[in-house]
């Protein structure tokens, strides 16, 4: 069974076992931010994604996978209807 992937679940998959408070002073942000982009109750900035990718060492393509996650173009896991 496929699950619905959004950006705030890679976020959390990114940050790993380092906390949300250490992660946004990483990414020099508030944890509070960083709490709603987590929960999708914020979408980042194009800016954020780039220092998210310096942080957690991302690649290309899973910044371009991120970047289409966060603008809502791709719905992981939602069958074609």
């Amino acid at each position: 069974m496929l699950h619905h992937r959004t950006f705030g679940s890679l976020c959390r998959e990114w940050r790993g076992e380092t906390t949300q408070t250490e992660a946004a002073r990483l990414l020099g942000i508030m944890q509070s931010t960083l709490s709603k982009l987590e929960g999708d109750q914020r979408r980042p900035t194009t800016r954020l994604i780039g220092r998210m990718a310096e942080v957690y060492g991302l690649d290309d393509l899973e910044v371009a996978y991120a970047v289409r996650l966060a603008c809502g173009e791709m719905a992981v896991g939602d069958d074609d209807e």
